[in-house]
């Protein structure tokens, strides 16, 4: 689940600021990502990117880990983001490609086997 505030048409108030910031923090989850849902042959899966993993740090702070939370049919797993300008992904024990089109590719990289289907971001 991702925590997100500020989707109103009237820009929301500071109450509602309030209310996202604390419930990022509380959930552990990004404040605005964008929730990537697909339907692989069958198989769900959905992730969430949170763009703000992407912008650099400080001089002399440590690199960040970038995470993504996976959930594959009935597995959740963290995998690492990718963005690449408009294309979004993941990559750990299997890579995930949006393509242009607007659907999914899934790829076993052990096997080289491969999901495709239909996918929505929010």
């Amino acid at each position: 689940m991702t925590c997100l505030v500020g989707k109103r048409p009237s820009g929301g108030d500071i109450f509602g600021q309030k209310k996202g910031i604390l419930c990022a923090l509380f959930l552990g989850q990004p404040l605005l990502a964008e929730e990537v849902r697909c339907d692989l042959g069958g198989v769900a899966l959905g992730f969430a990117v949170d763009r703000a993993q992407f912008v650099d740090g400080y001089a002399g702070d440590p690199p960040r880990r970038k995470v993504s939370r996976v959930r594959l049919g009935d597995e959740d797993f963290e995998a690492e983001p990718i963005v690449m300008g408009t294309t979004l992904g993941f990559h750990g024990a299997g890579r995930m490609f949006l393509l242009q089109d607007g659907s999914g590719r899934l790829t076993d990289m052990t096997t080289r086997a491969a999901l495709t289907g239909p996918c929505e971001v929010d």
